[in-house]
């Protein structure tokens, strides 16, 4: 079998370029995703100066980063005839009620004797609190914070591409706990689950769609 010179040449640099690939080169690209931090936040304050302003501005910081529960401690002084366990637990009921009454879902309430100083009842509220961040050691894209390594070959050969996606989407999250999912939307069933709640309530319908009646027109008068 004889053949052109036209046919050898392409196939003689499409082996050349082949030999310089491989199947196992790493990915530019990378596969991590953002992440959610998980931190504890507690904060002690003068009972007396808890009042409605201070709690509702507590809550919005809960809300807004919160893990659920806040867990409120009224502390009284068991040698006192001022700092009393009834006022504490007065307040601790104040607390919670407030709380509660302005969104924070689940709110937890106790009291603790003291008897070391301050004086006066002290209280302290304890959440979880989540914050979102890119992907480990992952780092901005070369120019994007320095504009000296825009073009820098280097640069760009160290980065792997969706690091700046991923941080400056966790950086506009509002509230990044719901990256947590949902309780109760665990199993692979929920999409099952979803379909069977709105399935004949009027979305759509289990079979096919009858013949629409009406009007109709044709050529003939």
């Amino acid at each position: 079998m004889r053949y052109s010179n036209a046919f050898i040449v392409p196939s003689l640099l499409a082996s050349v370029f082949l030999i310089g690939c491989s199947f196992d080169t790493p990915s530019h690209i990378t596969p991590e995703k953002m992440r959610v931090i998980q931190t504890v936040d507690q904060d002690v304050y003068a009972t007396n100066n808890l009042n409605n302003d201070v709690l509702s501005s507590i809550a919005s910081s809960h809300l807004d980063n919160g893990g659920g529960q806040i867990d409120v401690t009224v502390s009284y002084d068991p040698s006192s005839s001022d700092n009393t366990k009834a006022k504490a637990e007065n307040e601790a009921k104040r607390i919670q009620s407030y709380l509660t009454k302005i969104g924070v879902g689940h709110v937890t309430a106790s009291v603790l004797p003291v008897n070391a100083p301050p004086a006066y009842s002290v209280t302290t509220l304890r959440y979880v609190q989540y914050d979102a961040e890119g992907p480990a050691n992952c780092g901005y894209m070369p120019g994007y914070m320095d504009r000296t390594e825009t073009g820098v070959t280097e640069a760009h050969k160290n980065y792997d591409y969706g690091c700046t996606v991923e941080t400056l989407f966790a950086k506009q999250l509002a509230d990044p706990s719901d990256l947590l999912g949902q309780d109760g939307f665990e199993t692979k069933a929920s999409g099952r689950q979803a379909e069977n709640a709105i399935s004949g309530s009027g979305y759509y319908a289990p079979g096919p769609s009858g013949a629409l009646a009406g009007e109709s027109s044709s050529g003939d008068n």
